[in-house]
């Protein structure tokens, strides 16, 4: 037997932002302006909606790279390893040699630093026509998924549907305003 029936509301616009910037974490190319966008078009979705919809977006740029047509070499210049490589390379240099510091960095870090993979529209000049498939196995390790974006979210939102109807929510506020919280 339940002693006590709790309304707790749905989350406001507020909450939903928090929502979607804590389940979606911090490698993200998401804006506040972004996280605002997402929080007023989940009206009505309950806290565990918008976490479903979050792991349902974090899918997206693995479907994107599997049903990619097109592929285009990049630098990758955000890699967090490489990042790590390269302050150690620069602190070596200036240890071991200052004459190499005044050096042309961008040739550099284009040397010492492997293109990735990344999956591309069809109309870009640099796209390469090929599928997941069709790389070669030397290349598997420098395939990479785009990072999680707003686009992302948005094709999720297209077929979501929040779990509680505002029908169930006016049932209960009606039984609690004729029962009460304890049900008598």
């Amino acid at each position: 037997r339940f002693v006590k029936r709790v309304y707790i509301p749905l989350p406001d616009i507020l909450a939903r932002k928090a929502i979607f910037k804590i389940h979606a974490g911090k490698d993200t190319l998401l804006t506040d302006k972004d996280y605002e966008i997402l929080a007023q078009r989940t009206d009505g979705y309950s806290g565990s909606d918008i976490a479903a919809i979050v792991q349902d977006a974090l899918m997206e740029p693995v479907r994107t790279l599997q049903a990619a047509t097109h592929f285009k070499k990049v630098y990758d210049y955000h890699d967090k390893q490489y990042d790590n490589k390269k302050k150690q390379n620069n602190m070596d240099m200036d240890k071991d040699n200052d004459e190499q510091k005044g050096g042309d960095n961008k040739q550099m870090d284009h040397q010492r630093h492997e293109y990735i993979w990344l999956p591309t529209s069809s109309g870009d000049p640099n796209g390469v026509k090929m599928n997941l498939m069709e790389f070669d196995e030397s290349e598997y390790d420098k395939i990479r998924t785009e990072t999680l974006k707003l686009s992302h979210f948005l094709r999720v939102l297209q077929t979501a549907n929040p779990s509680v109807g505002k029908a169930d929510i006016q049932k209960h506020i009606d039984w609690t305003e004729e029962f009460g919280q304890e049900g008598r």
